[in-house]
């Protein structure tokens, strides 16, 4: 498991802070239905400098299930706040992050 590897240094980003009480674990508070916002702020959670990283593993776990029926009794709304949350922001996100982990020259 990544979190019990010593050298690793774990930041996580969600809506809720997951109350991880670990000199390793850094939160940074983000609401992924907020895309306006997440581009223009995905570089400032991540406050590492060059030479601080070798190696970057990115996981994204977030998802929104939303409400359970069928399709004909969903509003237009149930659907584009779930493809936000599921598909949009997390493009949006790894791109802004991958935009500021390729200046720090990493090997992996």
């Amino acid at each position: 498991m990544l979190s019990q590897q010593e050298e690793l240094t774990i930041h996580g980003c969600s809506r809720r802070d997951p109350g991880i009480d670990d000199l390793r674990f850094h939160y940074y508070n983000i609401d992924l239905s907020e895309t306006a916002s997440l581009g223009k702020n995905a570089s400032h959670f991540f406050k590492v400098k060059p030479g601080e990283l070798k190696r970057l593993i990115l996981i994204n776990n977030a998802g929104m299930l939303g409400n359970a029926a069928f399709v004909g009794e969903q509003q237009a709304e149930h659907y584009i706040s779930t493809f936000t949350v599921n598909t949009l922001a997390p493009i949006i996100f790894l791109k802004c992050s991958l935009s500021f982990f390729s200046t720090l020259n990493l090997k992996e």
